[in-house]
Formats: C-alpha cells, sequence, structure tokens
C-alpha cells in the first residue's frame, strides 16, 4: 500500500512540475526559403514591414532621417485605400496600422514601413496601398526635400 500511495504521489508531482518537459508541443511551421510545412522545427514567418516602389532605384542608405525642416508640408494627391481582393483578404479581417511614407522631391512615394500594426494579416496590404500614394512637392524655403510621413491605414 505505501508503495501504491508513493506512485500516486509522483505522478502527481511530475504533471504539476512537468517533469523537465515542456508544456508547449513542438510543432512544424513554414520555414522562409520553401514555405512547406516539412522544414522541421523553425522560426516562423515574420510579417511585412517595409515596402519599396518598384520604380524607385535608389539605395536604402540614401533614406532622409526621420525629421527634415519643412516650410510645406505635402498635401495628399492620390490616395489609394488598401485592396481586400488582391491581397487575399477577406471582410472578417480589420485592424489599423500605422505607415511611414517615404516622400521623394517629386512628390512619390519611393517606400513604406510599417510603425505600428494592430493585426499583421493587414500590413502588405497597406504598404502596397502607401507606395502608390503621391504628395504635393515638400519644401523648405523652398528647396524640394525628401521626408517621411506617417498616416493611419484602416482596414
Amino acid at each position: 500500500m505505501k508503495s501504491l500511495k508513493f506512485f500516486v504521489i509522483c505522478i502527481a508531482v511530475c504533471s504539476f512540475q512537468g517533469c523537465g518537459t515542456s508544456s508547449t508541443p513542438k510543432r512544424a511551421v513554414p520555414t522562409q526559403s520553401d514555405g512547406n510545412m516539412t522544414g522541421g522545427l523553425v522560426q516562423p514567418i515574420p510579417p511585412i514591414t517595409f515596402l519599396k516602389a518598384e520604380r524607385d532605384t535608389t539605395p536604402e542608405s540614401q533614406q532622409p532621417p526621420d525629421y527634415v525642416d519643412c516650410d510645406e508640408l505635402p498635401q495628399v494627391i492620390t490616395q489609394l485605400d488598401p485592396d481586400r481582393l488582391s491581397n487575399g483578404l477577406n471582410s472578417e479581417v480589420h485592424g489599423l496600422a500605422w505607415v511611414k511614407m517615404w516622400v521623394s522631391k517629386e512628390g512619390n512615394v519611393r517606400a513604406a514601413a510599417i510603425m505600428h500594426s494592430d493585426n499583421t494579416l493587414i500590413n502588405l496590404a497597406c504598404l502596397r496601398a502607401a507606395v502608390q500614394w503621391t504628395f504635393t512637392i515638400p519644401s523648405n524655403k523652398g528647396i524640394p526635400v525628401e521626408l517621411w510621413i506617417a498616416r493611419p491605414f484602416k482596414l
């Protein structure tokens, strides 16, 4: 009878403390290289947070600083909303993303970056819409400047 009590107590302690095993089961997730489930135990693919406009060939190292003196802030000329259909999102996916856009001296968006997003599923749709925006030419003392501007995107 004593050995049965000891056995029950050991099982109870092991199940409570986990006996050195992880309580979360490991599972296979898609790899970044091939996107299939045969990759084994790897890190999940991170969400997209930066997108460069296709028409832009400027190296990312020439980005403007976060703050630029500007007398005349750029005003929106062309504004596109994120598209659900072309990005494979259904009507149940909602969220808000703050997107930082690199506005060129000509008023085009060279690149866009996610500053904050409450749903990573909408990131790519917001970035694709942001790089198609156009603005009036930003200037400082009459000289065109490049700068970052942030706008919210709601889906």
